[in-house]
C-alpha cells in the first residue's frame, strides 16, 4: 500500500502538468479549466438561497406545531424527477434491503405513509408482468455468469 501512495501521486502530478500545459484548442478544449460566468454564479446562489430558506420555513413549522406530520417529497434532488426502481442501483439495494427487513416478520407493523412509499417504488416502473419479466431477466443473466465462471 504504501508503496503505490508516491506513484499514485507522480500519475496525479503528470496529469494536472498536462492538463494545465496542453494547449486549449481542439479537441482539448475541454480539459480547459473555465470560471463560471456571471450569471451561473448568481443562479447557484439562488439556488442555495431558495434550498435554506425553504428548509427554515419547515422547521419554522416543525417548531410551532410539533403535532404536525413531517412530508418529504421523494424526489431524485439531481433531477427533481419522483425516484423509480431502475434510475439508481444504490436506491434500488437501498429499498430492497428496507423491504427485506420489513417483510422479514409478518406481524410487524409499519406506517401508512411508509407502506405506501414502498409500493409506489416499486409499482412505478410499469405493471407487476413488466417487473417481473426484468427480474426473469437478471435471473438468466446471473444463471449464465455463474455458467461462465465454472468454465475453463
Amino acid at each position: 500500500l504504501h508503496q503505490s501512495v508516491p506513484r499514485t501521486l507522480l500519475v496525479v502530478g503528470l496529469l494536472a502538468i498536462l492538463v494545465l500545459i496542453v494547449p486549449k484548442i481542439g479537441s482539448a478544449s475541454d480539459l480547459a479549466i473555465k470560471i463560471p460566468h456571471v450569471d451561473t454564479e448568481e443562479w447557484y446562489l439562488q439556488s442555495v438561497n431558495h434550498t435554506v430558506d425553504s428548509l427554515g420555513n419547515v422547521l419554522r413549522k416543525l417548531a410551532a406545531d410539533s403535532d404536525m406530520p413531517v412530508t418529504l417529497a421523494n424526489v431524485d434532488l439531481d433531477t427533481g424527477e419522483r425516484v423509480k426502481l431502475g434510475d439508481y442501483p444504490l436506491a434500488d439495494e437501498t429499498y430492497a434491503r428496507l423491504l427485506q427487513r420489513l417483510s422479514s416478520r409478518s406481524d410487524r407493523t409499519i406506517p401508512e405513509g411508509l407502506k405506501e412509499h414502498i409500493l409506489e417504488y416499486y409499482e412505478s416502473t410499469g405493471t407487476a408482468t413488466d417487473l417481473g419479466q426484468r427480474l426473469n431477466a437478471q435471473l438468466t443473466v446471473l444463471k449464465g455468469m455463474k455458467t461462465v465462471r465454472k468454465l475453463n
